[in-house]
């Protein structure tokens, strides 16, 4: 019999892990990229909030969003909330030759396109759903930091 991660003893989603540190330490810092870092408290609040947007929008259990945009916190943020809403991501790279992203989103029947500022023009012209990740409101406050891109320690 194989185990599922439901059915693993001590399975804990990453999910479920940063909501448990948000909710017993939500000053501390969860992730840092480059000069800014957020909190987990902040990261829980910013996923839900565009969670929110994104279920608004159709994005539900079952569905693939495709994603293409810089690391950074707004991709954490994104990602959590995608994965809130139940939804699959599918990995999009502004490297990636047209033809390629066509086939990514054809057989994965997405209908929709998550991107940053930076990527918008690459994907504006194909033809599916686009939505401006920083467009949407979801009042990021970023804080100065230190070093680069590195996920914050349990403690």
């Amino acid at each position: 019999m194989s185990h599922t991660p439901h059915q693993t003893p001590g399975f804990c989603s990453v999910l479920t892990r940063i909501q448990t540190h948000a909710s017993q330490s939500p000053e501390k810092i969860a992730v840092i990229c480059g000069k800014d870092q957020i909190s987990f408290g902040e990261l829980v609040e910013k996923a839900t909030t565009l969670a929110a947007l994104l279920g608004s929008r159709g994005l539900a259990p079952e569905r693939h969003v495709a994603l293409l945009c810089e690391p950074g916190l707004r991709m954490i943020i994104t990602l959590l909330a995608i994965h809130k809403t139940g939804a699959a991501f599918i990995p999009l790279s502004a490297t990636h030759p047209q033809a390629r992203i066509l086939s990514m989103l054809d057989r994965s029947s997405c209908g929709l396109i998550l991107c940053d500022t930076g990527n918008q023009e690459e994907v504006a012209a194909i033809g599916v759903e686009l939505i401006n990740i920083e467009a949407l409101d979801i009042s990021t406050t970023i804080h100065p930091a230190g070093p680069p891109w590195q996920i914050a320690p349990e403690s």
